[in-house]
């Protein structure tokens, strides 16, 4: 199976490694589910400006910075580790 979409990896990654360290909240933990669902929104937007700059005019360097700075803000707002919800 060859999977292109981050969220697909991720659920893969949990189906096939279940005794690991998950990558995304208990089903039982709405708030953070919650959260973890915006924060891979987050994600596919990055993505999305990135490509858009990358493809399209130098205009679209400034939404692909702002996008980059949330996701700054996201991070550095991050408790226990270094990466989104710790």
């Amino acid at each position: 199976t060859v999977y292109n979409q981050s969220n697909d990896i991720i659920y893969a990654l949990e189906s096939l490694f279940p005794s690991h360290k998950p990558l995304l909240p208990s089903q039982n933990d709405n708030e953070r589910r919650m959260k973890a669902q915006e924060l891979l929104r987050l994600e596919r937007t990055l993505f999305s400006a990135w490509m858009y700059w990358l493809t399209g005019s130098e205009r679209s360097k400034g939404t692909f910075m702002n996008v980059l700075n949330q996701v700054e803000n996201e991070l550095k707002s991050s408790q226990g580790g270094d990466f989104f919800l710790g």
